[in-house]
């Protein structure tokens, strides 16, 4: 289902200008018609799952809470700067972590062929509880668009495939993170739980 800016909004219990925001800001994926904006139910599912108040953390932020999350090595913090965010990551709420997270590193994508499709492992399934088939895949990659580009993945705002920019050592936490936000009730539910539960480990 497309909806308008202001139906976005009047879904979301946010103004049509937050909105309009959040789609510049490339929060929330939107499609551009004329002079207005039409908005995909399931983006703004995905939105709303993960929209937050508080500034955006830096690219060096990000890629420290998720080493954290992987227990990998944490580079360009201190100690006091590493328990600082530990913190911050246990007690911030799961949805304000997940986008702080994602922000700017995922697409919506549809493989030209089933076959594509099925050959995507996502390696974090057996952890969650569910099994490879059905649901969504997720494709995590380095230079991610190029790799995309590559297997013939177009962008589609509908699409069951979630592309996202990362490196193969934080691989399983960006998976949970992509199932979090567009995974049906199942897929979020099994990652919320997941998460949650490498929180508890910090």
């Amino acid at each position: 289902m497309s909806l308008t800016v202001s139906h976005a909004a009047h879904h979301t219990g946010i103004s049509a200008r937050q909105v309009r925001r959040a789609i510049e800001e490339d929060v929330l994926a939107a499609d551009r018609v004329g002079a207005s904006y039409i908005i995909q139910s399931r983006q703004l599912q995905a939105f709303s799952r993960i929209n937050h108040r508080g500034r955006n953390w830096t690219a060096e932020t990000q890629a420290a809470a998720l080493s954290l999350l992987s227990g990998t090595s944490v580079e360009g913090l201190d100690s006091t700067e590493k328990s600082r965010l530990k913190k911050r990551i246990a007690t911030m709420e799961l949805q304000a972590l997940v986008g702080q997270i994602m922000r700017g590193k995922y697409s919506l994508r549809r493989a030209a062929t089933s076959t594509t499709r099925d050959n995507i492992e996502v390696a974090v399934l057996p952890e969650l509880g569910l099994s490879a088939r059905g649901g969504n895949a997720v494709f995590v990659a380095e230079n991610a668009s190029s790799r995309a580009r590559e297997l013939r993945l177009a962008q589609d705002s509908t699409g069951d495939i979630v592309v996202v920019e990362g490196t193969q050592a934080h691989r399983k936490v960006l998976e949970a993170c992509a199932l979090y936000i567009f995974g049906d009730v199942r897929e979020h539910s099994a990652a919320q739980t997941w998460l949650e539960e490498l929180r508890r480990k910090l």
